[in-house]
């Protein structure tokens, strides 16, 4: 049985998609564990989408490219305003507040970020508590410093796109359930 040229083509682009959707690689997922640096997903409280002990250049242009997204229609000469430290301090006060705060859930927050990398007022989107909004707009407004965003190869202001999930360790998810109050 032969089939038409075109019909012998669609099929290769088919499974030659497919093979290729098969093959991506599963996003990484980035913590802290103990105050170092852990890429795995597992039960640490606090997970990023991209690595938290990086600045900005220390990163692939694909751990960039995963930032990015965050923003609609970036062009290729505008760079968004990023933690001149990078991410690490703020989560390891984030660690500290989760430890007594427990939550499960994702914590995302806009931050206005002058062309000087000074942040100037922080609107919550989404937060598994309100508990911690104040505590965590004092980490990211207050005690963190940011490059600024680029426009066109310029220093400009930008909105800070911050992002991260909380989460509960097993064992302390257990212990917490089971003590009376």
């Amino acid at each position: 049985m032969t089939f038409p040229r075109t019909i012998t083509r669609a099929l290769l682009l088919a499974v030659v998609a497919l093979a290729g959707a098969c093959a991506a690689p599963v996003a990484e997922k980035y913590s802290i564990h103990e105050d170092k640096l852990d890429s795995r997903f597992g039960h640490d409280p606090v997970i990023s989408d991209i690595p938290v002990d990086k600045t900005w250049d220390e990163m692939t242009d694909a751990q960039r490219a995963i930032f990015r997204a965050r923003y609609r229609d970036m062009g290729p000469d505008y760079e968004p305003p990023f933690p001149v430290d990078g991410q690490l301090k703020i989560f390891q006060e984030v660690k500290k507040l989760q430890a007594a705060a427990q939550l499960r859930g994702k914590f995302s927050a806009l931050l206005s970020v002058d062309e000087q990398g000074k942040a100037h007022s922080i609107k919550i989107v989404e937060t598994p508590d309100e508990k911690i909004n104040q505590p965590m707009a004092l980490v990211l407004v207050k005690n963190t410093e940011y490059k600024p965003a680029k426009c066109a190869g310029k220093p400009c202001a930008m909105d800070f796109v911050f992002e991260m999930t909380l989460d509960v360790p097993v064992a302390e998810a257990g212990e917490h359930r089971g003590k009376r109050r």
